[in-house]
């Protein structure tokens, strides 16, 4: 594996000010997509879309979110547009509210309100195209992620509640589907969801993370091979990157980065 660096050739306010604090990043039809977060500075909850085109190798600026949000939910859709769910405004309540953004066309389009308002949820594709939001917390719980989730269906349009489907207690660092099969990082350990009867699931502890590897905060599926990258910050004194891969089909980690 190799490593380059992104051009430096950023919008002029990123240049200014670097990424947004706590953005959401994922990539659809060939382009990586920055979304909201925290300014830097002023800790503004922001509406900012930078789109990275990997063809060109250029940055430019996308249409705004139609309203602040952060630590929302965010997963490409089996069209390849970008739904965003759940998260905080600006007056750190929770959200119920959920978008769909066409990246092709640079426009965003208003999805029917969740069931739940989730705040600090995650969001992954399942195959079929549907969008699954899963746990969060409401405003007046803070901090108590829910066991639930709400699947968002392109085929209807609405969404469908599922109880019990997350591990009670517990904050989702990053969720990805491999295969038909959800993969959650959560505290230093990597989850595999198993199904059972009448759709209802149960987690299962895989592995734990290197112990090099702390503070993992992100996770992706390496095209058709079905390795999963999980990011972090590593245990040196200098907190520098630390990347590594997961292979399914061996159980085993391999170091990229750190």
């Amino acid at each position: 594996s190799s490593w380059s660096q992104l051009p430096h050739e950023l919008p002029s306010d990123l240049k200014q000010k670097g990424i947004p604090l706590f953005s959401q990043c994922t990539s659809a039809g060939g382009k990586m997509v920055v979304m909201g977060g925290l300014d830097p500075e002023t800790w503004a909850v922001l509406r900012t879309v930078y789109i990275y085109d990997l063809s060109s190798r250029t940055w430019r600026r996308g249409s705004d979110m139609p309203s602040p949000r952060s630590f929302f939910g965010c997963a490409a859709s089996s069209s390849g547009n970008i739904v965003v769910a759940g998260g905080h405004n600006s007056d750190k309540n929770a959200l119920r509210s959920a978008d769909i953004y066409d990246v092709a066309a640079d426009c965003w389009h208003p999805l029917p309100d969740m069931k739940e308002a989730r705040d600090e949820c995650k969001a992954v594709t399942v195959p079929g195209g549907k969008v699954v939001v899963i746990s969060g917390y409401s405003t007046e719980l803070q901090g108590q992620f829910a066991t639930s989730a709400e699947t968002w269906d392109p085929a209807t349009g609405r969404w469908e509640a599922m109880d019990n489907f997350w591990m009670p207690g517990r904050a989702p660092s990053a969720v990805v589907s491999v295969k038909e099969i959800l993969y959650a990082v959560v505290d230093g350990k990597l989850w595999k969801l198993e199904e059972e009867e009448e759709e209802q699931g149960r987690w299962f502890e895989i592995t734990e993370l290197p112990r090099e590897l702390k503070e993992a905060r992100c996770a992706t599926v390496l095209g058709k091979s079905g390795d999963i990258l999980v990011s972090g910050l590593s245990h040196s004194a200098d907190r520098r990157a630390s990347v590594w891969l997961f292979v399914p089909a061996s159980g085993s980690w391999r170091k990229l980065l750190g």
